[in-house]
């Protein structure tokens, strides 16, 4: 498994412990019906976040007991291939640790907008950026500026001060799910890169050929290189789907992310790779689909809204100047709303967000 990831770019994984499709999907729900950030007057299938991607934006989808039961699996079942990997391509990254990411649930016929080749380039020292990264971008056309010439920047080795990223996700529904790639594609080396974040690349005709839609089974766990080239296409599906994202970490030394701890005890969101914040929703919605925002956000509890006035305005209603009640685009942390928090993270958890020896 290890060679195939080094070869390939990717590799997919039996989730360790049983699962029961099914029974994932009602622990699901279970879970958003409880997020403090909402009203419990929601619908078992309303969506807990606006955008076609449809990945979760509030504090409470990334510091469930599900889904940090979710991750211990998940690190139980990425060890053995990472370590393997490490050993065997690169000993001089021996440092291993997990990042938070976020749940996705999209409704059954929801299509999500199409995101052209790119890769997701974590962020390195000379890209000045602090935080812990995620997998995952958002529905915002400004992630996708970064260098276009970004393909060309192979490298035969990992850079020694580099940290090794790798992004995927964990299939907790009932059917099977897709991701599309093109294998072996992945840049080694981060540190030569001119951008962090999601960086769109020029595919040739010869690389499209080359490209493979991988099948991911329910109870099953993708895992790839962030760096791989990789799409997502405008494609609905007639069921649900349900999502936990992962990000692992190999990195040279055992440095700990700085924000961990108060991020941790506060129970507030973490950074997407380019420095962005998760959002709730993007700028469009509150320009363009400001009558959805409103009707999502009543079903946002008080603690996670403000009073946002409108600057300017077109068309054929004159609004300039009106305060809509409207939940953040941002949300603070659980404990800055003053809302209940889930238990503390235990030493166990802790230890899995920070970086680790694989081998003495």
């Amino acid at each position: 498994m290890a060679d195939f990831l080094a070869q390939h770019g990717y590799v997919v994984l039996k989730l360790a412990g049983e699962f029961s499709g099914a029974k994932s999907v009602c622990e699901f729900h279970e879970t958003m019906d409880e997020f403090p950030e909402f009203r419990h007057a929601m619908k078992r299938h309303d969506p807990r976040v606006l955008g076609s991607f449809a990945a979760l934006g509030n504090p409470g989808s990334l510091h469930n007991m599900y889904v940090r039961r979710l991750r211990s699996q998940a690190y139980t079942t990425a060890k053995p291939v990472l370590l393997q990997l490490a050993r065997t391509h690169y000993p001089q990254h021996r440092f291993l640790s997990m990042g938070l990411d976020r749940m996705l649930f999209r409704v059954a016929g929801d299509k999500p907008m199409k995101e052209t080749w790119h890769r997701d380039i974590p962020p390195q020292p000379h890209h000045q950026h602090h935080g812990l990264g995620v997998s995952r971008g958002t529905d915002s056309e400004s992630d996708s500026d970064a260098d276009s010439d970004a393909d060309a920047m192979e490298c035969a080795q990992a850079c020694p001060s580099c940290q090794i990223t790798f992004g995927g996700f964990i299939n907790l529904g009932e059917h099977p799910q897709e991701f599309c790639c093109i294998p072996g594609t992945q840049v080694l080396d981060p540190c030569s890169l001119p951008h962090s974040g999601f960086a769109k690349v020029s595919v040739s005709p010869q690389e499209k050929e080359r490209q493979a839609c991988v099948t991911i089974p329910p109870g099953h766990m993708l895992i790839f290189f962030s760096t791989l080239l990789h799409e997502v296409r405008a494609k609905a599906f007639d069921y649900h789907l349900y999502r936990l994202f992962v990000c692992f970490m190999l990195a040279p030394h055992d440095t700990p992310d700085p924000f961990l701890a108060h991020m941790l005890s506060e129970q507030g969101l973490p950074l997407l790779p380019s420095g962005q914040r998760i959002p709730m929703y993007s700028p469009l919605h509150w320009t363009n689909h400001r009558d959805k925002l409103l009707a999502f956000s009543s079903k946002v509890v008080d603690a996670m809204v403000e009073h946002r006035r409108l600057m300017s305005c077109s068309g054929s209603k004159n609004e300039k100047g009106r305060v809509f009640r409207v939940v953040y685009q941002h949300m603070p942390s659980l404990k800055a709303a003053g809302l209940p928090l889930y238990p503390p993270y235990s030493a166990e958890e802790i230890a899995l967000l920070t970086p680790q020896p694989l081998w003495q």
